[in-house]
């Protein structure tokens, strides 16, 4: 069909629209399926009228409510297309107007059933502030509310996708999103008016390629779920894949999973653009750059269109890198909802409408979003973003589909549930994905439950709803009989009285889950130490989230693949937004007060608080901190700390990261100990002990005199200490036997000096950046700044080795370990993405 034709066509249609006596900004409903009738049907009514476009697929009760919400006037259905619409619209005395199908459609040739009436000029069009299109809200957690859009928002918002795809004449987009949605509304608008050409159809994956190798698209545009399903047929098409070449591939209205794009980008070996859209926008809001502009990993994109901005709750704009609700304003957004003052006193404020999305920008002005407001999940005080867990669940490499969302709870008031589709071929338990999640979040985020399905539940276009998969799935989630399951053997009878007792509830069945029963993870952690008790074993709290059912647990402990070796990997703050921030001895005063929610921080612990044998190298000890580094994060670049000791072991566990191959973008030593083996001379030892003595004598001097003689008792009692504490250790690892509690700080200190008196340091390749106390024992600085090539950057703060880490003192340290992290941030963002970008763009680079 050539752009006359199609003209013909739309006056055509708007003739048979002024008959029926439809007028402007009367409402006609359009009810039919993707094809090029409904192109037509659409640009007619949008030129004389309002469309209305709805879902063919809507059961009666469902057009009822939507010609009385909209006050339709008329309804548009194709010929011979059997719709509820058209019973309700005869029930009701609404004019239906019959559009006629070629039956040479294939061929493109499109019959014109009659011709134009009553409209020869578009002279009578409507104006640009009148109504083009209404829709509705999604209504998933409240009444659906209408968004009237105008001639102005829609055209400005299809100006915004041109521009931003740098769409021409030459380019041609397979449209397979359906026509009653936002969404392929906009991007069969965009194409036309650019002078492209569209390709409207049912969207099918293996039809999908058929469509693309008759039609040779440059482009297309879908929601996530629609890339996952052409990946899972681009299979046996291959041939296909090989013939046409995209020019690019977009994605939106919903989080595309990174390793989808990968996949995508490679598959075709195109550019995914990743943008941001909502029916109040006319669609779209941000969206990413086209090579050569950068694409960053996770990020929706910079601004592309309207204005956006972030906001508090009392209409404060935040800075870059804050977290808050997204706000945008410009050409494209919409006047407000119909009929609904309250809604619009909650949409606006200060002239900016409020999305209920959460997110940041960064120093470039790329958008970042960290979850839906309303679906924030209050689980007994703790919040956490569904979103968040989508995201670890969808890194699973079992894990195709993956959606979390919130259940009631007696006593939490909310806890969260997850569901997950697999990969095709793939096989994981609930439990394993369960402990997959545990071991990279806090315990109160890890789903309560895991349930593996088919298929996930999704609205009419093809997103996952977290409400409407709550209702659909919440029966899943029932442990009706659960308890009733009796112990089958005597591991589980032990099982049963060890839960009974932790949980203080009977009775308890071997089929109950441990989380559904109330259990969290400061429970999980008594359980762990009941469990040690019971079978004189060490085990890993992950244990109970990986075997959450007493018949899983039986079974996990009387194999032999459960780790004696509790993990040295401490969640401190993990929300998954930005890159993960992993510090040797790190602190839980510094994650509190670093102010910055979507800033994952990990702790690495010492070797030796477990009550074990700890390792004797320094080596050792940062092979075992890369290994559980890299299950967190596989790939750098990676954001490196360590404090006192920890330093030493950080920079080595730096040093053979890079051996790896990783990129290091932050090492950052917290007033650090320094390798004792680098400089044991007869001077250096002198130093040290001049050291030592000034800074017991500083200590000393400020107290009162009457103290004075008690701090040097309690000194010379805590050396008599430390030689006692010193043969209890030897004696217990002598014969293989834990550690008590009173004398593992003794122990893991005292490890490791050992252990960095033996350490050889070679010289790190690249930069440190060191934060020294002013009144700490040793000033490191000197030796540090031989150890790194590129040197260093010292800064020197208030406070000593100790209250450092201890309220108030922590705060002012914390606030400098952010603005260090957003400084290796930036700068790591102007070189290159978050992540090692796909093999796509390094083709691109390197032509």
């Amino acid at each position: 069909m050539t752009f006359a034709s199609l003209l013909t066509d739309v006056k055509s249609c708007a003739g048979e629209l002024r008959r029926s006596g439809v007028g402007r900004n009367d409402r006609v409903a359009i009810v039919m399926p993707n094809s090029a009738e409904t192109v037509v049907t659409l640009f007619a009514t949008i030129c004389c009228a309002t469309a209305a476009p709805l879902n063919p697929s809507h059961c009666a009760d469902e057009f009822a409510f939507y010609f009385s919400d909209l006050g339709i006037k008329a309804v548009m259905l194709q010929q011979g297309f059997e719709s509820a619409a058209r019973t309700v619209a005869l029930e009701r005395g609404i004019p239906i107007i019959e559009i006629a199908a070629s039956s040479d459609a294939a061929k493109g040739n499109f019959e014109r059933k009659s011709e134009p009436i009553g409209i020869t000029t578009f002279a009578d069009c409507t104006r640009p502030e009148e109504e083009a299109i209404v829709l509705h809200t999604s209504g998933t957690t409240s009444r659906p509310k209408i968004v009237p859009l105008s001639q102005a928002n829609v055209l400005n918002s299809a100006g915004h996708i041109i521009a931003t795809l740098c769409l021409t004449e030459a380019d041609r987009c397979l449209t397979v999103m359906p026509l009653f949605h936002i969404h392929g509304i906009m991007v069969t608008l965009s194409a036309l008016i650019a002078g492209g050409t569209v390709c409207p159809v049912l969207f099918e994956p293996n039809s999908f390629f058929q469509y693309m190798d008759n039609f040779s698209p440059s482009w297309y545009s879908a929601v996530p779920t629609m890339h996952q399903a052409i990946l899972r047929s681009a299979e046996s098409h291959q041939d296909v894949i090989a013939r046409k070449r995209l020019r690019f591939l977009r994605s939106s209205s919903a989080a595309l999973p990174p390793k989808v794009m990968t996949a995508l980008e490679r598959l075709f070996g195109a550019p995914v653009v990743e943008a941001y859209g909502m029916t109040e926008a006319s669609h779209q809001m941000a969206s990413n750059p086209l090579p050569p502009g950068k694409c960053k990993h996770s990020s929706v994109g910079l601004a592309a269109g309207p204005k956006v901005a972030i906001m508090d709750d009392a209409g404060n704009c935040l800075n870059a890198g804050q977290t808050g609700e997204i706000v945008i304003q410009g050409p494209n957004l919409f006047q407000g909802y119909e009929s609904n003052a309250a809604a619009n006193a909650d949409a606006f404020i200060h002239g900016w409408f409020r999305t209920g999305d959460q997110g940041y920008l960064d120093s470039d002005g790329y958008l970042f979003i960290t979850g839906r407001l309303k679906d924030i999940i209050n689980r007994g005080g703790e919040k956490i973003s569904p979103a968040e867990i989508d995201e670890i669940l969808l890194s699973h490499p079992a894990v195709e589909q993956a959606i979390a969302f919130p259940v009631s709870h007696p006593t939490l008031g909310e806890d969260i549930v997850a569901a997950v589709v697999l990969q095709p071929n793939a096989t994981a338990t609930s439990g394993e994905v369960r402990g997959f999640v545990a071991a990279r979040v806090a315990g109160y985020k890890v789903p309560q439950r895991v349930l593996i399905v088919k298929e996930i539940p999704k609205g009419s276009t093809g997103k996952m709803q977290r409400r409407v998969v709550a209702e659909k799935l919440s029966h899943a989630t029932s442990r009706e009989g659960a308890a009733t399951a009796a112990p089958q053997n005597e591991m589980e009878a032990q099982l049963v009285r060890l839960w009974e007792k932790v949980l203080r509830l009977q009775p308890v069945g071997v089929k109950d889950n441990f989380f559904e029963l109330g259990g969290d993870s400061l429970l999980a952690l008594n359980l762990v130490a009941e469990l040690t008790k019971e079978y004189k074993r060490n085990f890993p709290v992950t244990l109970v989230f990986q075997s959450p059912t007493i018949e899983e647990m039986a079974v996990a402990l009387s194999g032999d693949n459960v780790s004696d070796q509790p993990s040295v990997l401490v969640t401190l703050q993990n929300y998954g937004t930005k890159p993960a921030f992993f510090c040797v001895y790190g602190v839980r005063s510094w994650a509190r007060n670093l102010e910055d929610p979507s800033q994952p921080f990990y702790a690495l612990a010492p070797h030796g608080q477990d009550g074990r044998q700890a390792p004797s190298t320094v080596e050792a000890m940062a092979a075992d901190y890369v290994r559980e580094i890299k299950a967190v994060q596989p790939e750098g670049p990676y954001f490196l700390a360590g404090y006192s000791f920890g330093g030493i072991a950080a920079f080595e566990t730096a040093q053979q990261l890079q051996k790896c191959g990783d990129e290091i973008a932050l090492l950052l030593l917290i007033d650090p100990s320094a390798p004792a083996g680098i400089e044991r001379t007869l001077h250096s030892r002198v130093e040290g002990l001049r050291s030592r003595m000034r800074y017991h004598w500083h200590s000393v001097s400020e107290m009162p005199f009457g103290q004075r003689f008690a701090k040097l008792k309690m000194l010379l009692m805590s050396k008599f200490r430390d030689i006692i504490y010193g043969v209890v250790c030897r004696f217990y690892l002598r014969f293989d036997r834990e550690l008590p509690p009173f004398v593992r700080t003794f122990y893991f200190l005292s490890a490791a000096l050992q252990a960095s008196r033996r350490y050889k340091p070679q010289v790190y390749t690249g930069r440190i950046v060191l934060l020294q106390a002013e009144q700490s024992v040793y000033d490191t600085r000197s030796i540090w700044s031989r150890l790194a090539s590129d040197g260093i950057e010292a800064h020197v703060l208030s406070g000593d080795h100790v209250n450092i880490a201890i309220e108030p003192q922590a705060r002012s340290w914390a606030q400098r370990i952010r603005e260090c992290l957003q400084t290796a941030q930036t700068r790591m963002n102007r070189g290159h993405g978050l992540q090692t970008e796909p093999v796509f763009r390094e083709q691109v680079k390197e032509a």
